[in-house]
């Protein structure tokens, strides 16, 4: 079983199609690397619900790296 932080950082939907979100990411810098490690998108998220245009990425597996100003952590995504 899973034990689950209110306060955890959580991408969804996943798989994702046209846009990323993340919970708990406000005030963030998020960062979304190919499966290459390449860097392709760089943004701030002022607010937890703000989207994450991903339409014009290729389906595959992404990872977003958000940076709070408490924690980081890495989410795997899948873009359909």
């Amino acid at each position: 079983d899973t034990v689950s932080n209110s306060n955890d950082i959580i991408g969804y939907p996943n798989p994702a199609k046209d846009e990323l979100y993340i919970k708990n990411s406000n005030n963030s810098m998020v960062q979304i690397f190919d499966n290459k490690g390449k860097i392709i998108i760089t943004m701030i998220l002022k607010n937890s619900g703000d989207p994450i245009d991903i339409s014009t990425l290729s389906p595959g597996m992404y990872f977003a790296n958000v940076i709070t100003p408490t924690q980081t952590k890495a989410i795997l995504f899948n873009k359909q």
